[in-house]
């Protein structure tokens, strides 16, 4: 939250998320004006024309409240903004433009709107605690004015976080800024199935495809793929690890039920270390009777390796055989080595000196490696050529992701 001019008060505590299970005993006048499911019109690219400064422009609207809640019955992310005058007991309106901008605490950027504002959009509604728990004390009568923002979940970018902050800005026609920022919880999750799928897609483009099989006794195993994995957790409050992971297909090729139970399961590096399996991680059970013919398809998670791992042998005994099978490492290895170079240096080192600076600040190396650039491409496509002046595209970018179109 910031003050931007003159004596223009902004108070940190006329702000509030809430989220709403019900809207029983929510009552509202007749006084709001008809809108569309989105509150009013969005607009782009809208500029304010400022004006000179004067005592009487910064008595008419000093205070700003802003309440935020989560309208689960009808799918819609609510925001009330308020304005009071100087003396705090007495609701003025504004023409201005509002501009929101919402960031979950993964850093990831899930909404981003702006929306023009008019005097004659405040309407009067009732105070209460169901919608303006956190703010109920703030305002100086039961009966209030609002303008009314109301954005469909569907317009917000789902995410493995659900809490984040909102970014507000309110440039009033007549040169009255504020801008804020207020801590907010609900924001729209990943389902399952959701999460399923983007980990299974971030871990098929870094799996090395094996395709190794072995026939013993009453089982052909087949080791299919290998590779790092980091799935996004199912529940947002888990903490997100990394793993090694080798998908396997077993198929009981005798006349009889068998037990798939190997022992001693583990992966041997070329180091002479040794990793056991995450029993609880894995969807592939390593205890379980397969019938004659039929296969059992799924994974077995290993603690992550070393970066500067070469290789590793994954070793089992099955039905009183020794099955191996050699996970060859050496591209992934020369990548994560180079990737720990970088690290030394990436946390001093400002990257796009004399050119970055230009405009705004430098970020580390470490910034610009994760979501940055992402985000520069798409406000500015000029951006690719700073980019090219110092890099092979072709083999920077391939190394996390396909090229992106812009390359291409």
């Amino acid at each position: 939250m910031s003050q931007t001019m003159g004596k223009l008060k902004i108070l940190p505590v006329y702000i509030s998320v809430f989220l709403i299970i019900s809207l029983l005993g929510c009552i509202s006048t007749s006084k709001e004006p008809s809108q569309s499911v989105e509150g009013i019109n969005q607009i782009k690219n809208t500029e304010t024309t400022k004006k000179p400064e004067s005592e009487e422009q910064l008595l008419k609207h000093e205070y700003i409240i802003v309440n935020f809640y989560f309208d689960d019955l009808r799918k819609l992310l609510v925001m009330y903004i308020s304005l009071l005058d100087k003396t705090r007991q007495n609701y003025v309106q504004a023409d201005g433009i509002v501009k929101l901008k919402i960031v979950n605490e993964l850093g990831e950027e899930v909404y981003k709107g702006t929306f023009q504002i008019k005097k004659d959009m405040f309407f009067n509604t009732f105070l209460t605690k169901d919608k303006f728990s956190y703010t109920y004390d703030l305002y100086p009568t039961k009966e209030i004015n609002v303008f009314k923002v109301a954005i469909p979940f569907d317009n917000i970018k789902k995410s493995a976080s659900s809490r984040g902050i909102a970014y507000v800005e309110f440039e009033t026609s007549d040169d009255i800024d504020f801008e804020l920022d207020v801590d907010i919880y609900g924001l729209p999750l990943f389902s399952e199935e959701e999460i399923e799928q983007i980990n299974e897609e971030n871990y098929a483009k870094n799996k090395i495809e094996l395709n190794q099989t072995q026939t013993k006794g009453s089982f052909m195993i087949t080791v299919s793929s290998a590779g790092y994995y980091s799935p996004i957790p199912k529940y947002e409050w888990e903490e997100r690890k990394e793993y090694f992971r080798v998908d396997l297909e077993v198929k009981n090729i005798g006349t009889k039920p068998e037990y798939f139970d190997p022992i001693n399961l583990a992966l041997l590096d070329n180091e002479g270390n040794q990793f056991e399996e995450e029993y609880e991680e894995g969807t592939l059970d390593t205890f379980q009777k397969i019938y004659p013919g039929v296969t059992k398809k799924g994974y077995i998670l290993f603690p992550k390796l070393k970066n500067d791992t070469n290789s590793v042998r994954l070793v089992f005994e099955l039905e009183g055989a020794l099955w191996e099978y050699e996970i060859p490492l050496e591209e992934r290895a020369k990548i994560k080595r180079a990737e720990g170079e970088i690290a030394e240096i990436e946390t001093v080192m400002l990257h796009g000196e004399g050119k970055c600076d230009l405009c705004h600040d430098v970020y580390t190396l470490a910034d610009i490696r994760t979501s940055l650039h992402k985000q520069a491409f798409e406000k500015f496509e000029g951006h690719k050529n700073f980019c090219v002046e110092c890099h092979n595209i072709q083999e920077t970018c391939t190394k996390c992701h396909e090229l992106p179109l812009l390359f291409q």
